[in-house]
């Protein structure tokens, strides 16, 4: 009798099972569970507390799944899921150590449970002991050759090692055996997008997308690779689709925002960034984003506790560290600015490791070459500051002496770019190559100097200098500040830009030019077509101007701004237009600085050659504090209108002295901030001074060193000569002047 209410007993539990899993089927998880706890008091099979258990696990509930789990495991002490589970359930609860007793005690039952290491190679990631996480799921395929959860692990876990191959090797197995692996197909997409192969990641994640056409995570991918295949909106699509999906994953936020930060989406940028860290507060990787988002919008209601926040990163964020050139318009010192270049470069040479194994240069002395090999490295051969900065550069270059070869990591069929690509011996698209690759291709190219034009900038190719394809390396004119690696020899610069209190928070030699580093090129343009009543402009009043990005604006220069501006009766401030928001917030600051905002006029875009002619109009340019003008003063000289400087300490802080200095203009440059602001007034009011300044930029800047290009190229080749020497004789010293 008692066998036959025994029996009834587990027909009657398996039917109580049966009933919660169908409620939990139904997404009733809740009734699910309910089921099972009316049942407890009346039962003690160790199944009831393993499901309940089980169902709480799936929730997230680790307090709850931790109890029913421990309670099955005393009822039944030798069955090895339940210590998996229970190990899971820890893992979930970050409890490490009891996860990693569980697992071991549920191998220990069962050595053949192929689940089991997945769970404690699970943990030992967590421990970061990787090593033997890979081996704890390499015992799992032993088991199992099969097991999905494992190859696609050991895939994850190379990618993250960055060793590409052996990652590409499991995920290619999964889908393999798995024909519907969608993990596979989006593992193999991301090996092929980190190799640069944008076209082979799209094939494979659209692959992944047929099995599973909702999932977030890898129409983020794909939205990932078309971004970097250059088609913005369809990626701004992709990622759309995506957070319609999954809108609190932040990941996905952050890369959306990342994009419209790029194309000068900034107030949505903002916003989007905002919504990430209001999910996650631990999602610091993307404060220095919000803040500069911040900046580009002139908001700067919380800018002491942003410029605190952008210190604080800097200084103690060595495992995830920001990018320096978040700090370009920051109150950072030199030293706070070296350290976090020195962190984000060796950021990135840990990431390519796998890449430094693979690629061995070995670099020959030999006796003075007919002609030195000179590689020009950058993203911008375009219609970009850098690239109408570099074309007379180029140009003026003597081909007959040196060999000089054009390495573009990004192509654009404009006409600076096809016009800077005529000048080169060679030029080489490198934009679809990985860094590997294109690393072979200027080692195979017998580069002597290889010099890098973008620095911590977008689209940068310090991946590629940091492989060291070339047996010197130095860094000029595009970022103009240390890149924080030994692999990066010299930075080429000059006196003003970089003075000898600078050179401690170098990681490069110093190579100074004797002028300006900046290279400019005299533009001829007609002044005459422009008036100040079509650009809205005061026909009599002094106009004062700044066409920098606000991005470049601090709260302190603009403050010194109202000052000049409320000493100059009637006069306004000329700016580049922006958006809405950011149009309101300096209207916003004016207005609380006692300034009528209506005498800040904001013009609209035009092409450089019309934005110089309408320059004319302007009386005195006012420089930022915190990061200079670069082209924004060249073009203010061409146009003969004066450029107000504050010489900073900071490299960013000091580009407006070196120009003006090469300008033969060291009048406008103030030393301290009472200066800047007196300087300007002075000259403002003084009308008979003011038609002098401008009479003589116009007749003597343009004969200037700033305007030569045949000098300064003459300067960089000394300065070339002078690199290849020391290599050859082993003997380079931390500064040399031409």
């Amino acid at each position: 009798m008692d066998n036959v209410r025994k029996e009834n007993n587990l027909v009657n539990l398996e039917k109580i099972i049966a009933s919660s899993i169908d409620y939990y089927n139904k997404n009733q998880p809740q009734k699910s569970i309910k089921i099972l706890e009316n049942h407890l008091v009346s039962n003690s099979d160790p199944k009831l507390y393993f499901t309940l258990g089980n169902l709480y696990l799936t929730q997230g509930n680790y307090i709850n799944s931790i109890k029913y789990l421990k309670k099955a495991s005393e009822l039944a002490p030798r069955v090895a899921e339940i210590y998996n589970n229970l190990s899971n359930a820890y893992l979930l609860d970050n409890d490490l150590d009891r996860a990693e007793s569980s697992a071991i005690y549920c191998i220990n039952i069962n050595r053949k449970f192929p689940e089991a290491w997945v769970t404690l190679a699970n943990i030992k990631l967590k421990k970061k002991n990787v090593r033997g996480a890979i081996n704890s799921l390499k015992k799992a395929l032993e088991i199992s050759p099969d097991m999905h959860a494992a190859l696609i692990n050991l895939g994850n876990i190379y990618f993250d090692l960055n060793n590409m191959d052996k990652s590409l090797e499991f995920f290619k197995k999964a889908t393999e055996l798995h024909k519907d692996c969608f993990e596979g197909y989006n593992g193999i997409g991301l090996v092929h997008d980190k190799l640069g192969k944008a076209d082979r990641a799209i094939f494979y994640f659209n692959l992944a997308l047929k099995i599973k056409p909702d999932d977030s995570n890898v129409l983020g991918n794909l939205a990932n690779a078309y971004q970097k295949n250059e088609n913005t909106e369809d990626a701004l699509a992709l990622y759309r689709e995506a957070l319609h999906l999954d809108p609190n994953n932040t990941d996905l936020l952050g890369n959306f925002s990342h994009i419209l930060q790029s194309i000068g989406r900034n107030e949505e940028a903002n916003l989007n960034f905002k919504r990430a860290l209001s999910i996650d507060q631990s999602k610091k990787d993307l404060m220095p984003y919000l803040i500069n988002s911040e900046l580009e919008l002139c908001n700067w209601e919380n800018y002491n506790e942003d410029m605190k926040e952008l210190n604080k990163l800097a200084s103690e964020n060595k495992e995830n560290p920001i990018p320096p050139f978040c700090l370009a318009n920051s109150l950072a010192t030199p030293k706070i600015r070296q350290e976090a270049a020195y962190n984000y470069s060796t950021k990135i040479e840990n990431n390519i490791l796998n890449y430094k194994n693979k690629f061995n240069s070995s670099f020959s002395k030999r006796g003075e070459p007919k002609k030195i090999k000179i590689g020009y490295i950058s993203p911008d051969f375009r219609e970009h500051s850098l690239g109408e900065s570099f074309l007379p550069i180029i140009k003026n270059h003597d081909k007959k002496k040196y060999d000089i070869h054009g390495f573009a990591s990004r192509v654009s069929d404009d006409k600076v770019f096809n016009e800077i690509k005529l000048n080169f011996h060679s030029c080489h698209d490198i934009s679809k190559k990985n860094s590997l690759e294109s690393a072979k291709i200027i080692y195979d190219e017998n580069i002597d100097i290889l010099i890098d034009l973008a620095g911590h900038t977008r689209n940068n190719a310090l991946e590629i200098l940091l492989l060291k394809p070339a047996p010197i390396q130095a860094h000029y004119l595009g970022y103009g500040t240390t890149l924080g690696s030994k692999k990066i020899d010299w930075l080429i610069t000059d006196k003003i830009h970089t003075p000898d209190r600078l050179f401690e928070f170098c990681n490069e030699s110093i190579m100074q030019l004797p002028n300006s580093f900046m290279s400019a090129e005299y533009l001829e343009v007609d002044h005459t077509k422009s008036s100040r009543t079509e650009e809205s402009l005061p026909i009599k009043n002094l106009v004062f101007a700044n066409f920098n990005s606000p991005s470049k604006f601090d709260p302190k220069s603009f403050k010194s701004w109202m000052k000049i501006i409320k000493s100059v009766p009637g006069s306004v401030l000329w700016l580049k237009n922006s958006s809405e928001l950011t149009k309101k917030n300096i209207s916003k600051e004016a207005e609380n600085l006692g300034v009528n905002s209506k005498r800040l006029i904001f013009a609209e875009r035009k092409s450089r050659i019309e934005h110089i002619e309408r320059l004319k109009l302007a009386d005195i340019c006012l420089d930022n504090f915190l990061h200079n003008g670069g082209v924004s003063t060249i073009d203010a000289l061409i146009a003969g209108v004066p450029v107000i400087t504050l010489k900073g300490i900071n490299h960013s802080e000091r580009t407006g002295s070196s120009i003006l200095s090469a300008a033969g203009l060291q009048n406008c440059i103030a030393e301290n901030e009472e200066q800047y602001i007196k300087t300007t007034i002075d000259l403002a009011l003084d009308k008979i001074k003011l038609n002098k300044l401008n009479q003589e930029i116009l007749k003597n800047v343009k004969n200037s060193p700033l305007f030569n290009s045949n000098l300064l190229c003459k300067n960089l080749e000394s300065s070339y000569k002078a690199m290849y020497q020391f290599w050859k004789e082993n003997n380079k010293p931390k500064f040399f002047q031409i």
